[in-house]
């Protein structure tokens, strides 16, 4: 099977030529598209028409697992094949009822645009403006409000919150009970700075059983 990933606008045009030469070539291998400019209607209307074999499309890198399996297997290929024709036929209707739908002209749309009476009392004034500098708030006590749900989210960590809303903003750190916030997470010394910590509160290294060079009788130098 190929596949096929589009980033950008001009990757669209370039899949429709592959479905093209594919098609022309004869081939009988699934077609599958992907990429976050591609979409079932682009590829039900542009890429599927070019190629007469079965062309999916996979929204998600995840998912393009399963959808290869099934079309591995025989049997759950041709039921795959099958219902992916007729979602793809439904997209294309659909497309065509949009595409011969008379529009409006710019003039009609100027002339039926909303129109709004706007009052000065019901424009609200502001209590103040500019900045207000909060002095005597601690940091500690903004920090109990703050939602650490998308500092999880971004540093893709592992946690779970509590669910009352009164320690709202607290996060268990991985592999503890306690609910501290994040910024007060202190990294634990690893192994190997434990065993250093550890031989050096012990002293120095007791001697070995060998002996060294400097313990030895000088030989008497050779006439």
């Amino acid at each position: 099977m190929v596949g096929l990933s589009g980033l950008i606008t001009p990757s669209l045009d370039e899949m429709v030529r592959v479905a093209e030469e594919m098609e022309r070539r004869g081939l009988e291998i699934p077609l599958l598209i992907g990429g976050a400019t591609t979409s079932k209607q682009h590829t039900a209307v542009r890429i599927a028409p070019a190629y007469s074999e079965a062309t999916l499309h996979v929204a998600d890198a995840s998912r393009a697992v399963h959808t290869v399996a099934s079309l591995l297997d025989e049997g759950s290929r041709r039921e795959l094949s099958r219902k992916n024709r007729e979602s793809q036929e439904l997209l294309r209707s659909l497309h065509a009822e949009k595409a011969a739908r008379p529009l409006r002209s710019y003039q009609e749309a100027c002339a039926n645009r909303p129109k709004i009476e706007w009052r000065a009392e019901d424009i609200a004034t502001p209590s103040f403006l500019g900045r207000r500098v909060l002095r005597k708030v601690p940091l500690a006590e903004l920090a109990k409000y703050i939602d650490w749900t998308f500092f999880f989210s971004a540093w893709e960590l592992k946690g779970r919150f509590p669910e009352s809303s009164s320690i709202r903003g607290t996060a268990r750190r991985p592999g503890s009970s306690s609910t501290t916030p994040p910024h007060c997470w202190r990294r634990s010394p690893s192994r190997a700075s434990s065993r250093r910590t550890a031989s050096t509160a012990s002293g120095p290294p007791p001697p070995t059983a060998t002996t060294s060079s400097s313990s030895r009788t000088p030989r008497a130098p050779r006439s």
